[in-house]
């Protein structure tokens, strides 16, 4: 890095030096197996959760000082529950000792500030301690496209203004432009904003670069409901459960379809998921949005609760445009209220 510095007589300051020369491993096999578990953490399925771990957990074998191996590690088990296939129970221990080993190690590391300030905002729910983390994180490492990305879904869930979000948008898009995470990010900041055409856009792009790219297949089913094409929703909500190994819950859609009726397939979906739930775990707060798509307000809200409850780690996007049906509804406004968030949208 320096040497291309010098070439191209670019002045790097004190503290870029510092980081430059600051390398969080020596051990090239360590660093490789985090590379390779980078790559399984965001293809977004249970197995490939799993794999990352093992990966992250055979970075430390060769490293115990890795901080960052430990950060993602933490990240894969919040993922794990962001995506519904842990309970916050279970994954818990596993993210709260990781991410205490990671700052212990290296508190300086940006990898390791980006990790503690979603684990704040999606986990702690400790909205000042998010942001804090994500100031510190810029610090070191303003280019670091994943935080902007996700501090523009910080700035949306605290009701900022919209210029502030575009902000974050624009920089990530800029600094990373063909990774999928970040088009679908952005994508759904934009949707959020109500920007859905150009919403669309972001999902489709990504999808173009990976068109089993499942984060992005859901969301632009979300936006594609916004937008009032409810079949093509569908249809992308059944692509998604598939990928996922969800083969119940599409095919409760695929019923609902058959059966000539969007509620009816949105209402199957939402019973399917709520089976999930009761046999071993489903995120709460994604019921409540299937719920409120149906046409039930009064389940929805139910789930809002069992989702604050369970400190689901989907709660905090209370913006979601799926719920502004019921946004003006006193159990939602206590909800918001109680975790310290607006319940109208910015």
């Amino acid at each position: 890095a320096q040497s291309v510095a010098k070439e191209l007589k670019a002045v790097i300051s004190p503290e870029e030096k510092r980081i430059i020369d600051k390398m969080p491993t020596n051990d090239s096999g360590a660093y490789e197996d985090f590379l390779k578990g980078r790559f399984y953490l965001y293809k977004f399925t249970c197995n490939d959760f799993e794999i990352a771990i093992k990966y992250f957990e055979s970075a430390i074998l060769k490293d115990p000082d890795y901080a960052p191996a430990y950060a993602n590690i933490g990240l894969s088990w919040a993922a794990l529950v962001q995506f519904g296939f842990k309970s916050p129970e279970v994954a818990g221990p596993y993210i709260q000792e990781s991410l205490m080993k990671a700052l212990e190690l290296d508190s300086s590391n940006a990898e390791v500030l980006y990790t503690l300030a979603g684990m704040s905002i999606w986990v702690m729910w400790n909205w000042e301690g998010g942001e804090e983390a994500y100031k510190k994180t810029f610090a070191i490492n303003q280019n670091h496209a994943e935080a902007h990305a996700y501090y523009s879904h910080y700035l949306l869930i605290m009701g900022r203004p919209q210029e502030e979000v575009t902000k974050e948008i624009e920089t990530a898009l800029k600094l990373d432009p063909l990774n999928p995470l970040i088009l679908s990010l952005c994508g759904v900041s934009l949707f959020i904003l109500g920007r859905l055409r150009e919403s669309i856009q972001l999902f489709n792009d990504a999808l173009k670069i990976d068109p089993n790219y499942n984060f992005a297949v859901s969301n632009l089913g979300e936006a594609l409901y916004l937008s009032g094409r409810a079949e093509e929703a569908l249809e992308k909500y059944k692509a998604y459960y598939t990928i996922m190994s969800l083969f119940d819950v599409a095919e409760s859609i695929e019923r609902g379809v058959k059966e000539g009726s969007c509620e009816k397939a949105f209402a199957y979906m939402a019973e399917a998921l709520e089976h999930r739930f009761r046999e071993d775990y489903w995120t709460p707060a994604e019921i409540a949005w299937r719920f409120v798509q149906a046409g039930d307000k009064n389940k929805a809200l139910d789930w809002l609760e069992t989702g604050y409850e369970k400190r689901d780690q989907n709660m905090p996007y209370l913006c979601w445009p799926l719920f502004d049906p019921i946004r003006d509804e006193p159990r939602f406004q206590e909800i918001a209220r109680k975790m310290g968030l607006p319940h109208k949208k910015g």
